[in-house]
């Protein structure tokens, strides 16, 4: 392993990260910590320095001293650290200027920052990614333990010299969003299924069934003191809301359809922030991925176009205008000479000239001459190929231009394949709405995505309904975008429903679902208030989850679709089980009506060898079959597993049992 030494004698040098914590009661630690690479946009490798006991006032010239002597320690001084990477509390950053060097501010950290301050306002604490990683079923216990003090107030009376500016650890006054009815409602869910053990323990045994989640889930409840614990929350009752509903239906009150829509919308909105938040604490993570990651998730934002989403915007331009530094740009320029500034000029930071990248790379580099002689090389670099959530760690253009001509020619997605001309509801797609008729997976994916809808110059057929003419309304189908038009029967149906929904609802008990469901509506009597109801029920919103699910699976080609590997596998496997029993039976047949024992001395060892002892007649026959050249006996008695020959004593009688009721039933039947 390289020491931190070795990398010095190189001529290299290292950035820093230190964070303060409680960890043991009251006893406060620093973590301090070195970072080091051998390429601009490579993996970091870390090196822990260990905890420093913070035994006085956290003061920045304190901090300062602690961070040197524990840096001389491992022979290494202030001289050879470029930048630190710590939170935004006001003597941590007075520590980094004490000692010298660039200062970065934690991104992860300002995400963060933005969540607690739309959702929970000043009473948020502070990051901890190890819970968003956390992936066992313990439900999150300190929601009533009224613990929800940031885990930076004791940094309050910390720096003598008063709080400034760049003090983000405090959360500021903001216009606070309140989540709605509907996460209040589900908070109070989950706390009377952590006070009712009974219901929790039922609600386990449901999940556990094939038709529900298949495997043993519980209700989550959220800590207020940290968002991404709200979100688990949603997202673990999202997940197993019809066994939420099935419990409630005997003890209390569901939560409404409405309820589970908006808890929907409120997952989609926090999401991004948790991948960002993970992207973020990679090794791999640069400041140049952090743009990337910055620009998609901005982009998601904007694409949602709610009131919650604006401010969570508005609030992430802000925070990133003050922990963005000119080293991102640097980075940016760096792996395009042709960089636009488009990220600085959205979130409202100054375009940088020439002649600053120049000078503060001199800076880093102690080296102007060197930033010039590599200058011409920048030329060599392409345009920035276009970044998703998925590439956001791929090879810069730097040392991906081989590979450019692949990448163009990339085969486009599983959506995209689609054929966009499809006019199934069209063309009579209702007449599948109660059928049995069996509809292909890309049907079905085609029927969701590229349903006909008649333009608005559309005659819609009038029908006579109680005495008065009646027709579709163009604006329905507008306005709710599931809603699909059946030009063959003039009417109106759910496209997502007819293929995804239940036959019956699961809450309440069992009821047939009627319209847009088992039917389609053909009465236009109602056709404002109809849509609106369906579009808020239970079995809508279900459905509308599992399309979504279908699509996302369907749409990667290069995804297994293991449900059916699975049922294709079993049904293999049962072809050959048949193949393999056949021969056996007819072999215990034989041994039946010649009047010959079955068993043997020993029924036990390879049915395959010949055995010293006598193994019975079965055995014998069937090794007298494989001789004969049975190719199929044979593979199965070499292949199969001590339990796995179907010959054994206890199989042996229950072949002879079933097969003496079966000619029972043939005999009684032919005397009658």
């Amino acid at each position: 392993m390289t020491t931190p030494q070795q990398i010095r004698e190189k001529g290299m040098k290292f950035s820093m990260s230190f964070d303060e914590a409680t960890l043991i009661g009251t006893d406060r630690y620093l973590t301090v910590n070195l970072h080091d690479s051998d390429k601009i946009f490579g993996r970091s490798n870390i090196a822990p320095l260990g905890l420093i006991r913070v035994k006085e006032r956290a003061t920045g010239e304190y901090l300062r001293d602690v961070i040197c002597h524990r840096l001389s320690s491992f022979k290494l001084s202030r001289n050879d650290i470029v930048a630190a990477v710590t939170d935004g509390a006001s003597n941590v950053l007075k520590a980094v200027d004490l000692i010298g060097v660039h200062r970065q501010k934690c991104f992860a950290h300002g995400l963060d920052l933005v969540i607690r301050r739309a959702v929970y306002g000043a009473q948020a604490a502070a990051f901890d990614v190890a819970i968003l990683t956390d992936g066992d079923d313990r439900s999150i216990s300190r929601v009533d333990s009224g613990d929800d003090s940031p885990e930076d107030s004791d940094r309050s009376d910390a720096e003598d010299t008063g709080n400034s500016d760049d003090d983000d650890e405090r959360v500021e006054t903001w216009n606070s969003v309140t989540l709605g009815e509907a996460l209040r409602r589900l908070r109070a869910v989950a706390r009377n299924f952590r006070r009712k053990t009974a219901m929790m323990d039922e609600v386990r045994k449901i999940t556990e069934r094939d038709e529900y989640n298949g495997r043993s889930l519980c209700v989550k409840i959220d800590c207020k003191t940290r968002w991404y614990s709200t979100l688990e929350m949603i997202e673990r009752a999202i997940e197993i809301l019809p066994a939420i509903y099935n419990v409630l239906s005997r003890y209390g009150t569901p939560l409404s359809p409405s309820d589970a829509v908006g808890l929907e919308r409120i997952r989609n909105i926090l999401s991004p922030f948790k991948r960002a938040i993970l992207v973020l604490c990679k090794n791999e993570a640069t400041l140049f991925h952090a743009d990337r990651v910055f620009s998609l998730l901005m982009k998601d934002l904007d694409e949602m176009n709610v009131e919650l989403s604006r401010i969570l915007l508005e609030s992430l331009k802000g925070e990133i205008r003050k922990r963005r530094t000119i080293h991102s740009s640097i980075l940016a320029v760096l792996e395009n000479y042709e960089y636009d500034f488009s990220l600085e000029l959205e979130v409202g930071q100054e375009r940088l000239s020439d002649d600053e990248v120049l000078d503060n790379l001199a800076d880093i580099l102690d080296a102007r001459e060197f930033v010039e002689d590599e200058s011409s090389s920048l030329e060599m670099l392409s345009q920035a190929p276009t970044v998703s959530w998925d590439s956001i760690f791929n090879e810069t253009s730097a040392s991906s231009n081989s590979a450019g001509a692949s990448s163009s020619g990339r085969a486009p997605s599983g959506r995209v394949q689609l054929n966009r001309e499809f006019s199934f509801f069209k063309s009579g797609g209702g007449d599948f709405v109660g059928s049995t008729a069996v509809v292909s997976e890309h049907d079905k994916c085609n029927a969701v995505l590229v349903t006909w809808t008649p333009d608005g110059n559309y005659e819609f057929l009038e029908v006579t309904q109680n005495g008065r003419n009646r027709r579709l309304r163009y604006e329905i189908l507008r306005k709710w975008t599931w809603l699909s038009h059946s030009e063959k029967r003039n009417v109106a149906l759910c496209k997502k429903c007819v293929f995804f929904a239940r036959n019956e609802s699961d809450r309440g008990g069992c009821r047939a679902l009627v319209v847009f469901v088992n039917s389609p509506l053909a009465k236009f009597a109602r056709t404002l208030e109809t849509p609106r109801g369906h579009d808020a029920s239970w079995c809508h919103v279900k459905a509308s989850i599992d399309a979504e699910n279908f699509l996302k699976r369907f749409e990667d080609t290069e995804k297994l679709d293991t449900g059916s590997l699975a049922d294709e596998g079993r049904r293999k496997q049962a072809i050959e089980s048949r193949k393999n029993l056949s021969s056996i039976v007819k072999t215990m047949i034989l041994c039946g009506v010649q009047g010959l024992p079955l068993k043997g001395h020993r029924n036990d060892g390879d049915p395959s060898e010949e055995s010293k002892h006598n193994d019975g007649n079965i055995r014998a026959l069937l090794r007298f079959r494989v001789g004969a050249g049975y190719a199929v006996l044979r593979d199965h008695l070499s292949g199969a597993g001590s339990n796995d020959p179907y010959i054994s004593p206890k199989i042996q009688s229950e072949v002879m049992n079933t097969t003496g009721k079966i000619f029972r039933q043939k005999i009684c039947a032919e005397i009658s």
